[in-house]
């Protein structure tokens, strides 16, 4: 266990299990950095020992972090585990970022008093197992004393499940002046004459990347031009293979698995495309506009909230692959899509998607639930 921590009167733990270092992940540590009323400490989990990814960043970047011992899945001796750390380091306010942490943070909650707040960045159901965690974590949902969310999409969909309405707190999604700076990439997967897009995300059936392969057989059908790149690792990924295989998409469609740091490929490419069947607020889209690259995507989640068709990326009328493939040609034939729309894009997340604002609107939040 960590125990390089200053002393702070107003500590606040974030609690959460990362596989990966993802969205998530750079959203806490983009809280932490810019932080000024409260220290945030993030709490990540060993399971059978084992260090994640999320631990390895949090050291790499020498940001003080506790690991919480996690012996197998659903094992809650962790939160008893976890009730001795918040016993051990007093902090002012618990919060948790996902449905294994919220239900942990909950029972340590009710062991010793401090708050919990959930923030919930949405959810997959890619199969039997990942429901029954969703039917959990909506039991504790219901009973949290407070939700932050990312968009008022994900707030009505709490709110259809049954979650008190007053208890939901819409926060936008942030990123910061790192996400704006320029790191060279080379694309050695493709011939430079044709311009290449980026999908990135989770391969999970939620995120649409199958809807995605179709569009463009479609577009290539039609005799448009376009190479892709799908940075990602998840449950879709056979499936996704298959469609490129079956679609004779190989020479322009490649599976390049997960990559931590996308400004390279989203300062180079085209365009972002965003496929997916739900969505709440995806960050890459922060991240491409930062890199001064627009958007295609579905009308889906907080997408519509976000893209201003034809003034900062395109929107597709719905999530089928024919909808999509006319968004993409309407993309690639639009003269001076990037540089146009890739502009206002980027001036949108200067002016409005910072991490002063959100966190001043997140501090204002916890000052209403801490101890």
């Amino acid at each position: 266990m960590e125990s390089n921590l200053s002393p702070s009167p107003r500590k606040l733990f974030h609690i959460r299990e990362a596989g990966i270092y993802g969205s998530p992940e750079r959203l806490i540590v983009g809280q932490i950095t810019h932080a000024r009323k409260y220290a945030g400490i993030p709490v990540s989990y060993r399971k059978g020992g084992v260090e994640n990814a999320f631990i390895a960043e949090l050291t790499d970047l020498k940001i003080p972090h506790l690991e919480l011992t996690e012996h197998f899945t659903g094992d809650l001796s962790t939160s008893l585990r976890l009730a001795g750390m918040i016993r051990q380091y007093h902090p002012a306010l618990i919060v948790t970022h996902e449905y294994k942490s919220n239900l942990y943070g909950y029972l340590a909650s009710r062991l010793t008093g401090v708050p919990h707040l959930i923030h919930y960045h949405g959810a997959t159901a890619e199969d039997v197992k990942v429901k029954l965690y969703n039917a959990i974590d909506r039991w504790v949902l219901r009973r949290a004393r407070g939700i932050i969310t990312v968009s008022e999409e994900t707030k009505r969909r709490l709110v259809s499940a049954g979650v008190e309405e007053a208890n939901v707190n819409v926060v936008i999604n942030a990123v910061s002046e790192s996400a704006f700076e320029r790191v060279t990439f080379v694309n050695d997967e493709f011939e430079p004459t044709i311009p290449f897009a980026v999908c990135a995300g989770r391969l999970s059936y939620e995120k649409g990347v199958d809807i995605l392969i179709e569009a463009l057989a479609l577009l290539k059908g039609a005799g448009d031009r376009l190479n892709l790149l799908i940075y990602g690792e998840g449950p879709e990924e056979g499936r996704i293979g298959a469609l490129i295989e079956q679609h004779n998409l190989s020479d322009t469609v490649r599976l390049v698995g997960f990559r931590k740091d996308l400004r390279g490929p989203f300062g180079a490419m085209a365009f972002l495309i965003i496929p997916s069947r739900s969505e709440g607020f995806p960050l890459v889209l922060l991240e491409a506009w930062a890199q001064g690259a627009p958007v295609v995507a579905t009308p889906v989640g907080g997408l519509p909230d976000l893209i201003t068709d034809n003034e900062n990326g395109i929107l597709a009328k719905s999530a089928d692959p024919n909808s999509l493939a006319h968004a993409l040609s309407r993309a690639v034939r639009t003269p001076e899509f990037k540089k146009r729309c890739g502009a206002a894009g980027k001036w949108l997340v200067i002016e409005k998607y910072n991490f002063e604002t959100q966190v001043a609107r997140l501090e204002e939040i916890y000052d209403r639930y801490a101890r």
